[in-house]
C-alpha cells in the first residue's frame, strides 16, 4: 500500500491541525517516564549502580538526588568527565557529600558546552523535578550530539548542501542535523512531506511510518504502512516503535503518547537512536 499524501507538500491539506502542547505537568510526566528508561539503558550495566537500578519513574528524582547517578550519566555521555576518585559513594551520604557529587556533575555538563542556567546542586538535593529534568536533558542532548556527529556517522557528510563548507556543516545544531537527515530519508522514501520541526510535524506519526519503510529490513516498515489508513495516530505511533525494535533493534525510550503529543525532546532522542541504528546497519553491510 502506498502513502496517501497530497502532492503539494506546502498545501494545508498535507498537515493536520497542530495538537495543543500538553500542559507543563503532563510534559514533565512524559519526560520523567522517558528519562527513567534512558537512565536504565545508559548506566544499567554499571556494577556500582546495581543496587540502585532499575529506576522507576516515580523514584527518578530521589534516585538522582545524591548525584551518584548523575555523575555516571555524564561519564557515559563523555568518558572521564567526572573522575572516579571524586565521586562520593559510601552510603549513607551526608548532604555535603551529595552536594559535592551534584556540583561535580553540573560542572562536567557545563564543560561539555551545555547551557546549564539557574540550576545548582541544592536544586538537585532538594529534589526539584523541573530543574532535574532540565539537567538530565542537557546530559542526554550531549550524548545525542556525540552519536549524531561526523566522527560517529561519517556518511552524514552526504547531507551537506551545495556550497556549504564542512566547518559550517559541522557547526550545525543537532536539531538541524536531525531534520536534514530525516528529510533526506523522506525524499528517498518517496514521501511528499518534509519536516519543519521535531514536534508537531511528527504528531500524526505518518512521517515516522515513511521513515521506517525506508529503513526497515524485516518487513516492519511494510507492516506500518499497511496500517496507515485504518489506525489512529496513537496506534500508528505504537507500530512505528515496534517496527523500529523489530527491524533496527532500537530499544526506544519514547512512547506512542510522546509522539502524538509532539514532544520535541523525546522525538529528538528517538531520531538519534534511528540515526545510530541506520549507520550501524550500513557499516555492517559494507563489512560483509
Amino acid at each position: 500500500m502506498s502513502l496517501s499524501i497530497p502532492s503539494d507538500p506546502l498545501s494545508p491539506a498535507c498537515y493536520p491541525p497542530p495538537p495543543p502542547h500538553p500542559p507543563l505537568r503532563a510534559r514533565s510526566y512524559e519526560e520523567t517516564v522517558a528519562f527513567s528508561a534512558y537512565v536504565n539503558q545508559a548506566v544499567g550495566a554499571a556494577p556500582q549502580l546495581a543496587h540502585r537500578l532499575p529506576i522507576a519513574p516515580a523514584t527518578l528524582v530521589r534516585a538522582c538526588a545524591d548525584g551518584v547517578v548523575l555523575c555516571h550519566l555524564v561519564n557515559e555521555a563523555a568518558a572521564g568527565s567526572v573522575p572516579e576518585r571524586l565521586i562520593n559513594r559510601r552510603e549513607p551520604l551526608s548532604i555535603f557529600q551529595a552536594t559535592e557529587n551534584c556540583n561535580h556533575a553540573i560542572a562536567a555538563v557545563r564543560a561539555l558546552g551545555c547551557p546549564v542556567v539557574n540550576i545548582g546542586a541544592r536544586d538537585i538535593t532538594e529534589e526539584k523535578t523541573i530543574l532535574l529534568l532540565a539537567l538530565l536533558w542537557q546530559i542526554i542532548k550531549a550524548k545525542i550530539s556525540s552519536q549524531v556527529s561526523l566522527a560517529a556517522c561519517p556518511r552524514l557528510r552526504l547531507l551537506r548542501e551545495p556550497g556549504e563548507s564542512e566547518a559550517a556543516f559541522a557547526a550545525l545544531p543537532v536539531e538541524q542535523l536531525l531534520l536534514r537527515w530525516f528529510n533526506h530519508q523522506l525524499h528517498w522514501a518517496g514521501a511528499a512531506r518534509r519536516l519543519r520541526n521535531l514536534d508537531r510535524d511528527l504528531a500524526d506519526a505518518e512521517c515516522y511510518a515513511a521513515l521506517l519503510r525506508r529503513l526497515g529490513r524485516g518487513g516492519g516498515g511494510a507492516r506500518v504502512l499497511a496500517l496507515e489508513r485504518c489506525r489512529t495516530p496513537r496506534r500508528l505511533a505504537e507500530h512505528v516503535i515496534n517496527a523500529a525494535a523489530t527491524d533496527l533493534g532500537v530499544a526506544a525510550v519514547i512512547h506512542a503518547a510522546h509522539i502524538t503529543s509532539g514532544n520535541a525532546r523525546l522525538n529528538m532522542a528517538f531520531i538519534a537512536q534511528l540515526v545510530s541504528a541506520a549507520a550501524a546497519a550500513v557499516t555492517a553491510r559494507w563489512q560483509c
